[in-house]
């Protein structure tokens, strides 16, 4: 089971480096200016991603298969089973927040020429 885990992890993780890459060659480009709110929700949202997917693929993900290997399954009874349970659900709300991240990020994407995305760059000329 672990190693399907890690094969996940590495997905996530060459994902997050192609679109790390793909936001910095934008901005490299001048296709996305660096300013405004919308880009800066954007660039908060793409580091929240990041740290939290971090975090999870590279400490989070290895208790859960140390513990695991130590043949907790989710055994209440025990302080490892509890710890396996607590790591497992933690784990999970970090995904689903991850989810919910990328799907903001995709919804703002076109929204990304909008004059409130650059409103300086939007103003009528005086």
């Amino acid at each position: 089971m672990a190693i399907i885990f890690r094969r996940f992890d590495m997905v996530l993780q060459v994902a997050l480096l192609l679109a790390l890459l793909g936001e910095s060659l934008r901005i490299g480009t001048r296709q996305l200016k660096h300013h405004g709110l919308l880009p800066a929700l954007r660039w908060i949202l793409l580091g929240a991603l990041t740290l939290s997917l971090l975090y999870a693929t590279q400490f989070l993900n290895a208790d859960i298969e140390r513990l695991n290997r130590a043949g907790t399954h989710r055994d209440l009874t025990t302080v490892a089973g509890r710890q396996f349970e607590q790591k497992h659900k933690l784990s999970e709300g970090i995904y689903k927040a991850n989810l919910w991240i990328v799907i903001l990020l995709i919804l703002l994407t076109p929204f990304m020429d909008h004059p409130l995305a650059n409103p300086k760059e939007n103003r009528p000329k005086v």
